[in-house]
């Protein structure tokens, strides 16, 4: 029988020895020590940290910034009578007198840009042209009274006629996107007409004779009582026309009150248009021939339109609204 035996031998464990650490670098202990090194890692740590403190004070106490600078923050829109180019004309009521024109489509004429064509000839169904629409005229000009737009729903001509050149106190044209925030059939342009206000504008008498037998009698008065204006106006043109028989005769009546309450306006307008006209038919080759003014067919129409309209404009301060 064998025996074995076993006596442990135990050796003095290598403690790391520290060497100086050079540009602040710490000499690492050798892989063969054991606790110590924990110890050797945390001296290391706090030297480095000693080392670079006082650099670090020393950047503290000579960097200085300084006081903050002062920054201003505003937010706000400025105000330009003009911020795009735009295509508009206005004329005054002085300019509108200089121009010596015998009727608001006369008027109109005179402008550049605008085109103004009537089915009779006799300027009483006019059809305004902006931006060249031509046969869309009608659809894409958008004539506006006192903020009131003569246009109808069913896209059919406006009766400028209906409108004395007496009573326009300014003219606007607007053309291009300065008209698009009008809306509907004002993609050509718009006509913007302000008129007098009863006891505001003057009194007048205006007597006109042409071709074709065409007569022009207008007429207004206009006066102030204390806080009431009265404004009243007529106008009756008639023509035998180009041809035998085409006859037209068209009256308009308008009457305008306004009174100045204190706290706002108060206008009353009353209107009244009467028109007779006597339509003829084409003419064949041979009719032309023989005469050109002949009847032919003929189509008699009568019309008769009123409008009354109430306005309120309130004031604030020493401004209307």
């Amino acid at each position: 029988m064998h025996s074995f035996g076993f006596q442990p031998v135990l050796r003095p464990a290598r403690s790391a020895t520290l060497q100086p650490a050079r540009c602040g670098a710490l000499q690492q202990p050798s892989r063969r020590s054991g606790p110590p090194r924990r110890h050797a890692r945390t001296l290391g740590l706090a030297l480095a940290l000693l080392l670079a403190a006082p650099a670090g004070a020393q950047a503290a106490t000579t960097v200085d910034p300084g006081p903050p600078e002062e920054t201003i923050v505003s937010a706000h829109r400025l105000r330009v009578a003009q911020p795009t180019p735009i295509a508009s004309r206005a004329l005054d009521a002085a300019a509108i007198e200089r121009a010596r024109a015998g009727s608001l489509v006369d008027l109109l004429r005179r402008q550049p840009g605008v085109f103004a064509t009537d089915a009779f000839g006799d300027g009483t169904q006019t059809t305004l042209s902006l931006r060249g629409f031509g046969g869309n005229a009608s659809a894409n000009a958008l004539v506006v009274v006192d903020g009131r737009e003569l246009n109808q729903a069913d896209l059919s001509t406006p009766d400028l006629d209906s409108l004395t050149l007496a009573d326009i106190a300014r003219l606007e044209i607007l053309s291009g996107s300065s008209a698009v925030r009008w809306g509907d059939q004002s993609t050509g342009g718009v006509v913007y007409l302000s008129t007098f206000r009863a006891g505001e504008g003057t009194s007048g008498i205006r007597v006109a004779a042409g071709s074709d037998a065409r007569r022009e009698l207008d007429a207004v008065y206009d006066a102030a009582f204390g806080a009431t204006g009265l404004r009243l106006s007529a106008k009756r043109h008639s023509t035998d026309g180009a041809r035998k028989g085409a006859e037209a005769d068209k009256t308009d009546l308008l009457a305008r009150v306004g009174h100045d309450t204190g706290v706002g306006l108060l206008d009353l307008e009353f209107q009244q248009v009467d028109q007779d006209r006597v339509a003829l038919g084409a003419l064949t080759r041979s009719q032309r021939r023989a005469d050109r003014r002949q009847p032919g067919s003929v189509l008699e129409t009568a019309a008769r339109t009123r409008n009354a309209r109430i306005g309120w404009q309130p004031a604030i301060g020493e401004h209307r609204i």
